[in-house]
C-alpha cells in the first residue's frame, strides 16, 4: 500500500465520520424544528408547563405524557381529533416535561416493560433519587390494572 492509498483511505474514513455527524445534527435540528412548530400562540411552553405540573400535582401520582394529555383534554376531547393538533400537543407537552425535568421541577422514571417515562414531583423521591414507596406502590398498582383507553 502506497501513500496515495493511505491518503484515500484516510479521507474515506473522515468522510464517513462527517456523514454520521451530519446525520446526528440533522436529526437534532428536525427535533428542534418540530418543537418550535408545535408551540403556537395558544400552545405556549408556559401553558404546557403549568398544565402538566398542575395535572401531576392534583392527581398525586406518576403520570405518562399520554395520561397528562387525557386529563388536560378530558373536557374537550374533540381537540385531539385533529391529527395536527394531537401531534403538536404531544410534542409541546414533551418539550415542557423535558424542560421541567432538566430544571429539577419534575423527575422521571422508567418501569421495565412499559414504554415511555413516568413523571412525578421531586418530593416523591428519597435522597438517593429512588421513588418513595407510597408513590411507587400507587404506580405499580395502576400498571397492574387494565390500561385506560388512550386518546392518543
Amino acid at each position: 500500500m502506497d501513500i496515495s492509498d493511505e491518503l484515500i483511505n484516510g479521507l474515506k474514513a473522515r468522510k464517513e465520520e462527517l456523514e454520521i455527524q451530519l446525520s446526528q445534527i440533522t436529526r437534532e435540528l428536525q427535533k428542534i424544528n418540530r418543537a418550535l412548530n408545535s408551540l403556537s400562540e395558544d400552545d405556549s411552553y408556559f401553558a404546557w408547563t403549568e398544565e402538566a405540573y398542575s395535572c401531576i400535582q392534583s392527581n398525586d401520582k406518576f403520570l405518562q405524557t399520554t395520561e397528562i394529555l387525557n386529563y388536560i383534554f378530558y373536557e374537550n376531547p374533540e381537540q385531539l381529533g385533529d391529527e395536527r393538533r394531537k401531534r403538536n400537543s404531544v410534542v409541546g407537552l414533551s418539550v415542557a416535561l423535558n424542560k421541567m425535568v432538566r430544571g429539577n421541577r419534575l423527575k422521571k422514571i422508567v418501569i421495565t416493560g412499559i414504554k415511555g417515562h413516568f413523571y412525578g414531583l421531586p418530593e416523591w423521591f428519597d435522597e438517593l433519587g429512588r421513588p418513595l414507596n407510597e408513590y411507587l406502590d400507587k404506580l405499580l398498582n395502576e400498571v397492574q390494572k387494565k390500561p385506560m383507553p388512550w386518546v392518543i
